[in-house]
């Protein structure tokens, strides 16, 4: 009976740890320096609760699209790799407004303001996709200007982190064989 109950006990654990919710991180901040065109010397912050985020493929890259409630504000962004590349994490330099063969293409506009012509420094820190190649979840830091000013918009864009995963599985096969 005792080894019985402890199996119980065993069970239950696995039920309990494998079933923890992960909570996800949704936002966007920004800062624009003096000049901005993108940002005219703003700060914004949204968060999930912020208003409708729209995450989706953008060829083989992301596009992201906010609006609050009552559209007030809107922002997009999207980030590719080369035509034929893949978009994976890593730091991007100088990184114009459209893609070609050999360059990573990246643009935040929104708030009826955009640019032409840009150039960009991006951190790609985490993107997930599912198994049909959609993209779930997204973290990069960005740089951006417009190519004729020389302010710049500053970022930060978090969709469906997670803030906590458990950091190891507990299952009933890595128990029982404790008790035998």
């Amino acid at each position: 009976m005792k080894r019985f109950m402890t199996m119980v006990m065993a069970a239950m654990l696995c039920l309990f740890t494998s079933n923890v919710m992960a909570q996800n991180l949704t936002s966007w901040t920004m800062t624009s320096d003096p000049g901005s065109i993108i940002g005219p010397e703003m700060n914004y912050s949204y968060t999930a609760t912020s208003g409708t985020w729209d995450i989706s493929a953008y060829g083989n890259g992301v596009q992201l699209v906010f609006h609050t409630p009552t559209y007030d504000h809107s922002w997009a962004m999207i980030i590719a790799p080369p035509t034929s590349g893949v978009l994976v994490p890593g730091s991007y330099i100088n990184v114009p407004r459209s893609r070609d063969a050999v360059n990573y293409g990246f643009s935040v506009f929104g708030d009826g303001r955009g640019c032409n012509s840009s150039v960009s420094n991006v951190t790609l820190k985490y993107l997930q996709r599912d198994v049909n190649g959609e993209p779930t979840a997204i973290w990069l830091s960005f740089d951006q200007r417009c190519s004729n000013e020389q302010a710049w918009l500053h970022g930060v864009i978090m969709v469906n982190m997670p803030l906590a995963t458990p950091t190891r599985s507990t299952t009933w096969g890595s128990l029982k064989s404790i008790y035998r």
